[in-house]
């Protein structure tokens, strides 16, 4: 992990600092990362763990009496994938001086130990870093015990609160399979249970469902996250849904917004993939009478005012749809993937107001769709027409009619492959709503919700390529102009 992990950018710095040369040699592995070969075939790793190896040389030339502020290290890296005998075959046959190392150039401010396109790493890290702009952000809750904490509804929510009350410890671990029931009770003890206390929760990409949240105690949650979710309780207030890190191979589509609470695996159920939230809004505030604060730092104010000339009251809000549309684009997370994966996004700002208010426009719309509040959403194509039972039995997609079955009979008709194929995080979007449900019938409210959802990721598609319309019609990438640079230096 230490190779590419950014949490690790302390220790290849100081390596560096440490050492004149370091050779790597890279034997993958990595169950984490789910790690296959180059030409996409099994890769082992040498030991029976999950995590990756690798071989490190460190050299260090006493002779040339250098400090360590002083030395100018060269990081050399080679790659070895396959089975494990293939790998330990190699191993034996090979030496040192046979291994065909190649230099990488471990830059600031990460310092990777992997090879990079270091012209487009400068360009995307001209831009403004998410967690930089929105600093009061954390990842999602962690609730310890599904089976209790998450419920489909309200009522359901506040029954299942009342009856792990009432229950002993034992049968209640019983009833929902979990652990430490009594210091769970006793912690709901010290607060008043109140239905008030029952708030909705961003479970997964279009999934609402319902927790028990109190902001006095993390009462039913393990990580409650009260820092930062108590600004998302009301439904008024809206964040940014990203992750820090996405495994290697893997397209960066790790994007959403929410008005409420999320939970952790909200956008990926990778250990590697915690979804985290930027609200926009302090709304904390308001319980002392004060007007909403807006979650953007000082820094952050004065480059967006100097660039746009306007107050940061009415430019806040459109900076937060101007963001949603960029990291939205296609062409920004295909030129610069490898980034991407390395941490939370960086935000090239255009200089051209037009264009900046033209795609916070676009960026506004698209928020729209994602939290199925525009009434655009209704009557689409998708339609579910023909009559059974409603219970979803076995979800398949039969491209040529464009069907998407919930079992033998019954299917959402008009539903367009790239509609059905589109991920969101680590999740199928369309495939994953369905399978969260399977065994359930679902009702007429329900089956209206879906065509909904399906009608947002139709529309999704045709945004995004709005979007990354207005930005070839600037130029393309990347955004930022030499004056922007200076500005943000």
């Amino acid at each position: 992990g230490y190779l590419d992990n950014p949490t690790f950018r302390g220790m290849r710095q100081a390596l560096m600092k440490d050492f004149d040369e370091i050779y790597l040699l890279d034997l993958h592995g990595n169950a984490k990362k789910q790690e296959v070969s180059p030409d996409g075939s099994k890769d082992e790793n040498v030991f029976q763990i999950q995590q990756g190896v690798s071989i490190c040389f460190l050299v260090r030339n006493e002779s040339q009496n250098l400090t360590r502020n002083s030395r100018e290290s060269k990081v050399f890296r080679a790659d070895l994938f396959g089975t494990r005998e293939a790998k330990f075959s190699w191993l034996t046959e090979n030496v040192f001086s046979s291994t065909k190392f190649k230099e990488v150039k471990a830059k600031t401010p990460n310092y990777l130990f992997t090879h990079q396109n270091h012209r487009l790493g400068d360009e995307y890290n001209e831009g403004m870093a998410l967690d930089k702009l929105f600093p009061i952000n954390s990842v999602g809750i962690v609730t310890g015990r599904d089976s209790l904490a998450i419920q489909r509804s309200e009522d359901e929510m506040w029954a299942t609160m009342k009856s792990f009350m009432d229950l002993s410890p034992s049968d209640a671990e019983d009833k929902w399979n979990i652990s430490n029931a009594a210091e769970v009770q006793k912690r709901v003890k010290k607060i008043s249970l109140k239905k008030t206390d029952v708030k909705p929760i961003m479970y997964r990409p279009f999934d609402v469902r319902y927790t028990y949240y109190s902001k006095d105690s993390s009462g039913i949650l393990e990580r409650p996250r009260s820092d930062v979710m108590t600004h998302m309780l009301d439904r008024k207030n809206l964040g940014i849904v990203c992750t820090r890190q996405v495994k290697a191979g893997d397209a960066w589509n790790h994007l959403f917004v929410s008005n409420l609470v999320i939970e952790s695996t909200s956008i990926s159920n990778r250990t590697s993939e915690i979804g985290s939230i930027f609200p926009l809004y302090l709304r904390e505030a308001k319980l002392s009478g004060a007007a909403d604060q807006l979650n953007i730092s000082k820094e952050g104010k004065l480059f967006l005012c100097e660039l746009y000339n306007e107050k940061i009251e009415t430019l806040g809000p459109k900076a937060f749809h101007y963001i949603y549309a960029v990291v939205s684009s296609p062409s920004y997370r295909i030129r610069y993937k490898e980034f991407l994966k390395q941490g939370f996004p960086k935000i090239q700002f255009i200089a051209d107001k037009k264009a900046f208010n033209k795609l916070a426009t676009l960026g506004e719309e698209l928020i729209a769709y994602h939290s199925l509040t525009d009434d655009r959403l209704e009557g689409g194509k998708a339609v579910f027409a023909v009559k059974g039972t409603n219970v979803v039995e076995k979800i398949t997609y039969d491209s040529k009619k464009r069907h998407l079955h919930i079992n033998q009979s019954q299917y959402f008709e008009n539903v367009e492959s790239d509609a059905f194929e589109i991920n969101i995080g680590a999740y199928q979007v369309l495939e994953k709503w369905l399978k969260d449900r399977k065994g359930e019938k679902l009702s007429y409210e329900t089956i209206s919700q879906f065509e909904r959802i399906i009608e947002a990721v139709s529309k999704t598609i045709s945004m995004s390529s709005k979007i990354d319309k207005v930005i070839e019609e600037c130029g393309g990438w990347p955004l930022r102009t030499e004056s922007q640079s200076k500005k943000a230096a």
